[in-house]
């Protein structure tokens, strides 16, 4: 497994193909959030994978972020997005997408 920190984030790059992208306790421009794609694209070895996002305990982003993550951009990059979420307010984050 390659793991990498970035500001905001670090990204796990499993062996069993599963991308994990651990979120800092932050709040999470989409400044921010462009920079963790490029960066998780630029480096992946998959063009294509399930991803697995899990936060600690205050994990938050703007709405263009959001926005940003949920888009077709982004999306068609993943075959599958599971959430692990450890407080109430992340859960109803994870709703969103």
């Amino acid at each position: 497994m390659k793991i990498v920190k970035t500001p905001g984030a670090t990204i796990h790059f499993r062996k069993d193909g599963i991308l994990h992208i651990h979120y800092d306790d932050d709040y999470l421009t989409i400044e921010d959030s462009k920079r963790i794609f490029s960066f998780t694209r630029e480096h992946a070895p998959w063009d294509i994978a399930p991803v697995y996002l899990t936060g600690g305990s205050f994990s938050n982003q703007d709405t263009a972020s959001k926005k940003y993550n949920g888009s077709d951009e982004v999306m068609k990059h993943c075959s599958a997005v599971a959430f692990l979420s450890p407080t109430p307010g992340q859960k109803i984050l994870a709703n969103f997408l």
